[in-house]
């Protein structure tokens, strides 16, 4: 088969509903206002958790199937919090919140990117365009406006470049809360292949 979507349908309402409530449970834990209110946005307008539950990870591989990018966030958001609490211990100034909305968008340039044609994952042009890391990039600041506008919140211009900055290639990324989030998506990457 052409990827994992040819043989495996999807996943059942009940796991899909498992795996929305970690990642709900994760923007519960979001003390950071300027976070909490960019991932609350997404949740509410753009419908964050359905879009994750109908979005692929990879265009081939064992997650590239519809459902798969939620999959996929649990699991980071788990290695992150399990990291986290680590850097916490040893006295790391960290922001909690940067780490968790990092874990979300990081790899959200698969909903935007990918289309499923006919019972087929195909990607759309914007793949050939930006990859993933800008397309992830693009959504998150498209969101940060948003919410600026929405919620009349003024996001301090450092936030924004560190959420963006998260989405970026490893080697890129400025900040230890995004470095947390890159390393758990590259574990999980592990774990799943």
């Amino acid at each position: 088969p052409l990827n994992v979507h040819d043989y495996i349908k999807g996943m059942s309402e009940a796991a899909l509903m498992s795996y929305a409530a970690e990642v709900e449970e994760a923007f519960e834990m979001m003390s950071d206002e300027h976070y909490r209110n960019v991932v609350g946005n997404a949740i509410q307008r753009l419908d964050l958790i359905h879009a994750l539950k109908t979005s692929p990870y990879g265009l081939n591989g064992p997650l590239a199937y519809s459902g798969g990018l939620l999959v996929h966030v649990a699991g980071s958001l788990k290695l992150a919090k399990v990291m986290a609490e680590q850097a916490k211990e040893s006295e790391t100034p960290l922001n909690i919140s940067l780490v968790l909305a990092s874990c979300i968008f990081r790899n959200i340039g698969w909903h935007t990117t990918t289309l499923f044609t006919n019972g087929y994952l195909r990607p759309k042009d914007a793949f050939h365009m930006t990859g993933i890391n800008r397309a992830s990039a693009r959504y998150v600041d498209h969101l940060m406006i948003h919410v600026e506008s929405d919620v009349d919140l003024k996001i301090p211009e450092a936030k924004k470049q560190a959420l963006e900055n998260s989405c970026n290639e490893m080697s890129e990324i400025k900040t230890i809360e995004g470095r947390i989030a890159a390393t758990a998506d590259d574990m999980i990457n592990l774990l799943h292949f």
